[in-house]
């Protein structure tokens, strides 16, 4: 995380402690709803610093968020979201890739130490596997998000949804898991003469190089969208 969007964070959970428990309570439920969206992270917490700025002005007049938000919150929300700019393909490469790559670099490093085969050979079903399991993130991360999933998040059909989702979800995992499984027979056999350790230096150097870049994109947002102030 960049260093603008780590202050553009403190400030932003800085001033919302300073709120009362009713604005408080509504810019979490603001915020759990809006994680289903598909809003660049910078502009996220830009789009929840001004909302804490309403917070903080219905206070000073007697009120708070929760009042302002009324009976019609996801009505109110969707509004807010609408204005928040969504993820271009850029955003989803250097934020949710970049993070991911940091993610397997660990995950893989732990995992093939602790099994002890950190400096075996790759074999051609492992290798397409890395292809898999990156693709299925993937799919998650779009499947999760979007208009669409946000439908019903305020109202008692919360639960159903969330099931309905994760249930179509899960049954797409099974069903490449057990496509994986039957490569992972087939070509299990085939060795590409590469040490496991290559999957690790290959996705830290990737998450190094696009941390670098996701920060030069962070700073040039923060100089055209000031949030100081």
């Amino acid at each position: 995380m960049t260093n603008e969007l780590k202050l553009l964070k403190k400030e932003n959970t800085l001033r919302a402690s300073c709120l009362s428990s009713q604005s408080q309570d509504a810019l979490q439920k603001w915020r759990e709803y809006a994680k289903l969206s598909d809003i660049n992270p910078y502009d996220f917490e830009l789009c929840y610093k001004e909302l804490i700025g309403i917070a903080s002005q219905k206070e000073l007049e007697g009120s708070n968020l929760e009042e302002f938000f009324g009976e019609n919150m996801q009505t109110v929300t969707e509004d807010i979201l609408q204005s928040c700019p969504k993820k271009s393909l850029k955003d989803y490469f250097l934020f949710d890739f970049g993070n991911m790559m940091g993610n397997l670099a660990i995950s893989f490093a732990i995992l093939y130490f602790v099994s002890g085969i950190l400096w075996k050979e790759i074999t051609l079903a492992s290798f397409l596997g890395q292809f898999v399991i990156i693709g299925m993130w993937f799919v998650y991360l779009r499947f999760v998000t979007g208009d669409r999933h946000r439908s019903g998040f305020f109202t008692p059909k919360l639960n159903q949804k969330i099931v309905k989702t994760f249930s179509v979800y899960f049954m797409f995992l099974l069903a490449t898991a057990i496509i994986s499984y039957g490569f992972k027979e087939m070509l299990s056999s085939v060795s590409l003469q590469i040490p496991n350790a290559f999957f690790c230096v290959i996705y830290g150097v990737l998450w190094a190089v696009l941390t670098v870049w996701r920060n030069r994109y962070v700073k040039e947002m923060s100089l055209r969208k000031r949030w100081v102030g």
